[in-house]
């Protein structure tokens, strides 16, 4: 395919700590850093950085809903092709909060904290004075000529052993760091087929959207994260009929059999490992089925943030194994591959 017949696109993400100092650059897309980045407090901030996406060129397609008013009844070859590199911004955030030690959130999800102003540019603000930041939406997405050239150099790269041995919780923050695995395992995704590939992006999105609201609600967090881990488990498990209790006379699904056979094939091997998710499991149910919160969130006593504390660490683990979980399938996943994998897509999970 020819230059012309790719459009680029750059859009603000956001790092919730270390900034993005160096650039990174693999096939269709690029990170790197802002050329006058705002002012920002040191710690617990989101921390805002660019990514280009290149795509295609998209034909014009129909509606698949009336529009509004019934006076558009297709999108436009550029709209469609803006909402596709749209898109694929959004999947590359959330691969990135699971392949890396990181959360990573795209700009629309700091629309309630950001302020968004009419304004080409960013606005310059006092650091020592009280404000919101915002964006507008031309600074968040807009169409480039072409990949930037950066004038920055490549982000700092570790070894797979290194870099995922760590937890989420006790990692660096004075910058941005990734794994030499990164590249291959994109490409792995990039090979997928198409049922697995959407498997594996919804268990990111619901991995995403149970790290956004953790400090909100830590028993949606909780459901969220077991969620994502059960995405991929019900699509790895073979399609069998229901047995019938031997008393309920009702179907059994065998969900919670094939959530823990799933943990013990990516990793989740020791047996204190698998007593604690049990009771995360069993947790999570009461939460979704019972309508029992988390102590911390339940503010049923002055004390719950006190007694709840035990449980934002339990949070915090489930988060990590679930994050260790979606990267191990992906690295085994060589029954979902388009193609054979290679030397360069079959590596060791760590």
């Amino acid at each position: 395919m020819s230059a012309g017949q790719y459009h680029y696109y750059r859009f603000v993400a956001f790092t919730t700590l270390a900034a993005v100092t160096g650039y990174f650059r693999h096939d269709d897309f690029q990170i790197l850093p802002l050329d006058d980045p705002p002012p920002l407090p040191k710690y617990f901030a989101p921390r805002p950085f660019l990514i280009e996406v290149r795509v295609p060129l998209q034909a014009a397609q129909p509606l698949p809903y009336p529009a509004r008013g019934g006076t558009v009844d297709e999108l436009d070859a550029e709209t469609s092709t803006r909402l596709v590199a749209q898109l694929r911004a959004r999947q590359l955030v959330r691969l990135l909060s699971v392949l890396t030690y990181y959360h990573l959130l795209d700009y629309s999800n700091l629309n309630g904290v950001w302020i968004k102003e009419d304004m080409s540019r960013r606005a310059l603000v006092d650091p020592g004075s009280w404000c919101s930041v915002g964006y507008s939406d031309e600074c968040c997405r807009r169409p480039i000529d072409a990949f930037t050239q950066p004038d920055c150099p490549p982000l700092p790269i570790e070894e797979p052993e290194d870099y995922y041995s760590r937890v989420r919780y006790a990692m660096p923050i004075e910058e941005f760091r990734i794994s030499a695995s990164l590249p291959t395992a994109i490409d792995r995704l990039n090979n997928l087929s198409e049922r697995a590939a959407s498997a594996f992006n919804q268990a990111c999105t619901l991995y995403c959207g149970a790290l956004l609201g953790w400090s909100t609600c830590r028993s949606l967090a909780v459901a969220g994260l077991i969620s994502a881990i059960e995405t991929l488990s019900h699509f790895d498990s073979v399609r069998a009929r229901p047995k019938v209790g031997r008393y309920s006379r009702r179907p059994n699904f065998g969900v919670r059999a094939r959530f823990k056979k799933f943990l013990e094939n990516h990793g989740i091997t020791h047996p204190e490992d698998r007593e604690q998710m049990d009771l995360l499991y069993k947790l999570r149910c009461k939460i979704l089925h019972e309508g029992q919160l988390l102590i911390g969130d339940a503010d049923e006593t002055i004390f719950a943030d006190l007694l709840g504390y035990s449980q934002q660490w339990d949070t915090m683990y489930l988060a990590e194994v679930t994050r260790g979980c979606l990267y191990t399938w992906l690295l085994r996943s060589d029954r979902h591959l388009k193609l054979p994998p290679t030397t360069e897509t079959r590596f060791k999970a760590i």
